[in-house]
């Protein structure tokens, strides 16, 4: 419990679902976790990861290193996975498979890491988040929690990783990714997220809320890029992406296709309240044109460009005509819309 360096190599454990902890080291400093495969934990006795638990730092030794490893149908109180405070370092976790855990009755976090240093950037690289299912009030269907303080920044970025069938099961939306300001009056984690997404790939996600795939709402540089969305489908719009900026900060998609997301009159695959965003090099298509939807909705017109996409198979219906583009001016004097190539 208080090594200050340790090494979990190559390891497979079971717990059968009986009460305790994988990993309990009290500084994650110094600390090497590659390898392994951890099924069935069941830690319900506290808040703290059936996983992994590292409640404190030592600053005289390394950063921790987590990757090539799974943990598959983690289960406990929040966060279920893993617990990390005082993280003082950048965190890259790598090549590791988070699958099968459903939330309980008492809530879905299942990543809690909180950090002790200004403008921390978590990482999440080469990994696979597959048939998860969350109730947390914000962080996504993989139910993420990452702070340092409410009113500072911070940074997530998920590079060349997998999302399939995760569900976000609340209100907030974001079936596989969720970053919100505020919940229910009440000040969340990521009020001051930069997000990127880079060469990642969703499939079959979907969320009670808006935004399918992804749901931001903040005021932070948001950047999704050479992505795949894939049957995602949110209960109320935006199936893939929804999001929501109120300040001049350019928001980017491009280089992205979206199959077979949503398929109901009046709802939009990306749903875009952002007053300066480029949306560029995107394809939007559907397999089959009688079960489609509009291609982007925005609002809060002020510079919008739109460059070099490909809009397929959507249905010109009698009662609604379904729009590849439908763009909302909102109470600005001066706006400018741009469609090229």
């Amino acid at each position: 419990d208080h090594c200050k360096t340790s090494s979990f190599i190559n390891n497979k454990i079971d717990m059968n679902n009986k009460l305790g902890r994988v990993f309990n080291q009290k500084y994650h400093t110094g600390c090497t976790m590659t390898g392994n495969v951890i099924r069935n934990t069941n830690y319900e006795n506290d808040d703290y990861g059936s996983g992994i638990h590292c409640p404190e730092k030592d600053s005289g030794y390394s950063s921790l290193r987590l990757s090539d490893s799974i943990f598959n149908n983690c289960k406990g109180k929040n966060p279920w996975i893993i617990c990390i405070w005082n993280l003082f370092y950048d965190l890259e976790i790598t090549n590791v498979t988070f699958e099968h855990c459903t939330h309980t009755s008492y809530g879905g976090y299942f990543f809690s890491i909180t950090a002790s240093k200004e403008n921390p950037c978590l990482t999440f690289n080469k990994c696979i988040f597959q048939y998860l299912a969350s109730n947390s009030e914000a962080g996504g269907g993989i139910g993420l929690w990452f702070k340092y303080r409410d009113s500072d920044k911070h940074t997530i970025t998920f590079k060349s990783s997998h999302f399939k069938g995760v569900r976000h099961e609340s209100i907030n939306g974001g079936g596989a990714l969720c970053i919100i300001p505020q919940s229910n009056n009440k000040p969340m984690t990521n009020s001051k997220t930069s997000f990127n997404i880079n060469n990642c790939t969703f499939a079959n996600d979907n969320t009670n809320g808006k935004g399918g795939a992804i749901y931001y709402e903040g005021d932070q540089m948001i950047t999704i890029f050479n992505s795949s969305f894939t049957n995602c489908v949110s209960s109320i719009d935006g199936h893939a992406i929804y999001i929501k900026k109120e300040n001049v900060e350019t928001i980017t998609i491009s280089y992205c296709n979206f199959t077979d997301c949503g398929s109901v009159t009046n709802t939009f695959v990306a749903a875009l309240d952002v007053s300066y965003y480029v949306f560029s090099h995107n394809i939007i298509t559907f397999t089959n044109r009688q079960q489609s939807c509009g291609g982007v909705k925005a609002g809060r017109l002020m510079n919008h460009v739109y460059e070099g996409n490909l809009f397929h198979n959507i249905k010109n219906n009698q009662d609604y005509h379904m729009s590849c583009i439908n763009e909302v001016t909102g109470l600005q004097y001066t706006y400018q819309i741009k469609i090229e190539k």
